[in-house]
């Protein structure tokens, strides 16, 4: 019989007389050290051990066991409650978004919904867009410093909102009392996510399929159909900071070894930042919500924007993609 923590357990076996070697005290605490799996640290107080009496190793053992696994399911289960969370997964009314919003350079006479102006040079004069009639967003970098922030502020006031691929942008249009359109980058791809997430508009994951961003159409979602596709951001300089012989051009390419090329571009945010797209453009055939064009490569978007509502733009692509929309961009 074992008392332990006012916990009475009995064995099973019955004891027989010793013949040769009795049980010992010390043979009861060197067995119950051994706590394996259960957080105990044992603490002997009295240990009674009544006649000359003989126990096989296996069956203390089989005691010691029984007697830990007793007083851990006591503890565990004394004063438990059992708590059975209400958690509803949110689903959408699946309103359609039938605005039309455009990633570009420069807004060179486009008449859209939604512009999100991805400037070649952060340190410009941002007054070119005074007669735009739609929203008009500012794009910045998902990695930038607090000294390249605090650059950019006074420009922010300009905009009707933020567009950012990192949650530093969020917190930002929060700060500054402006709306957020939260693109790609932030990998939306459930109910719950879009739930949480609080801002104006949000660009569902590029590793969304069309028959995948069905669940999450709302008024305020956009899909990426078309254009170009950014696949990294690069926070160092790719030429390893050759500044004084470098030509400063905004565009360069890279080169695999298969002889795809892929787009780089250089932009400027108080020092050189670079962009590496994919070698095929992007375009899709089918879209349930809002859509979102990816112009930053390209010099004139108001043009291309009347070959994409016309289902035309691959005449102007000179390499394209129709995945996205069947295949995940991964």
């Amino acid at each position: 019989v074992v008392l332990i923590n006012g916990i009475k357990v009995e064995g099973c076996e019955i004891l027989q007389p010793a013949t040769n070697r009795p049980l010992t005290k010390d043979d009861v605490i060197k067995c119950f050290n051994k706590t394996d799996v259960f957080p105990f640290l044992p603490d002997y107080e009295n240990i009674y051990i009544v006649g000359n009496i003989f126990i096989t190793a296996s069956n203390l053992n089989a005691l010691r066991r029984k007697v830990y696994g007793v007083l851990f399911n006591v503890i565990t289960n004394r004063g438990r409650v059992e708590i059975h969370p209400k958690f509803n997964i949110p689903v959408n009314i699946n309103v359609n978004n039938n605005k039309k919003a455009v990633i570009a350079t420069s807004f060179n006479s486009i008449m859209l919904d939604i512009i999100v102006l991805k400037p070649n040079d952060y340190c410009q004069n941002f007054n070119e867009f005074d007669n735009f009639k739609g929203e008009k967003f500012i794009y910045l970098p998902p990695y930038l410093s607090g000294e390249q922030i605090n650059y950019i502020l006074p420009f922010i006031d300009k905009f009707d909102g933020i567009y950012c691929d990192g949650y530093y942008g969020l917190y930002l249009s929060n700060k500054l009392g402006k709306s957020f359109f939260a693109g790609t980058g932030f990998n939306l791809s459930n109910t719950v996510s879009q739930s949480q997430l609080n801002c104006k508009y949000v660009c569902l994951s590029k590793e969304l399929t069309y028959q995948e961003i069905k669940p999450l159409i709302a008024n305020n979602t956009f899909y990426l159909t078309a254009g170009n596709v950014k696949v990294m951001d690069l926070i160092y300089c790719p030429f390893e900071k050759t500044c004084s012989v470098c030509d400063k051009l905004n565009a360069y390419e890279m080169t695999d070894e298969n002889g795809r090329v892929f787009p780089l571009r250089r932009y400027n945010c108080t020092q050189c930042l670079f962009e590496v797209y994919n070698c095929a453009d992007l375009i899709t055939e089918n879209n349930a919500t809002g859509k979102l064009y990816d112009f930053t490569l390209l010099n004139n978007p108001n043009e291309l924007l009347k070959f994409a509502e016309s289902n035309q733009l691959k005449t102007k692509f000179n390499s394209y993609t129709k995945g996205h929309g069947f295949n995940p961009i991964l």
